[in-house]
């Protein structure tokens, strides 16, 4: 899936992206990911799907998110976007990419978590539906921090709810 929005491109992530990604995981956690993990996302997990925002402009990755399904649910690993870019909308296309793969993967739920004091983050992830359903005791490290457990319900289709599609 590739769609352009704001100029930019969004499209599924490759191990060439690697460099891009690292240096946008570098400067936006304090315990980043290290390359293997990122690696491992993007080459050796059948059930990982991975996007990244480009700039086509200057063909500079600005943003990426991972993600896995588990069973019927899709856990939002990590997403990032580099600090010159934020608060322009791209958090929110990654969003919407990490809804529109929900649905085409036929999965029923989101799950996350967040560090207590990424506001920013928990207000977007809050427009976007998720509700609290648990506190992560020092889940975090550099520093020692609670993470937010967050969870967004994919809604049925009221019609194959309402005839009895089978798996409703």
């Amino acid at each position: 899936m590739t769609f352009t929005q704001k100029n930019l491109e969004y499209a599924p992530a490759k191990l060439a992206d690697l460099e891009q990604i690292m240096m946008i995981e570098r400067v936006s956690f304090p315990y980043p990911w290290t390359e293997g993990m990122v690696v491992s996302e993007l080459c050796d997990a059948p059930f990982s799907f991975s996007y990244v925002a480009r700039d086509p402009e200057k063909n500079r990755i600005i943003a990426y998110v991972f993600m896995r399904a588990l069973f019927d649910e899709l856990h939002l690993l990590s997403i990032a976007v580099a600090p010159a870019w934020r608060r322009q909308g791209i958090g929110e296309a990654l969003l919407a990419l990490v809804l529109k793969t929900v649905h085409e993967k036929g999965l029923k739920r989101i799950s996350l978590e967040v560090r207590v004091s990424n506001l920013p983050a928990c207000k977007l992830y809050r427009k976007f539906g998720f509700k609290e359903v648990g506190l992560r005791r020092g889940y975090y490290c550099k520093p020692t921090e609670n993470g937010l457990a967050l969870q967004y319900e994919v809604p049925t289709p009221p019609l194959m709810k309402a005839v009895g599609f089978p798996g409703l």
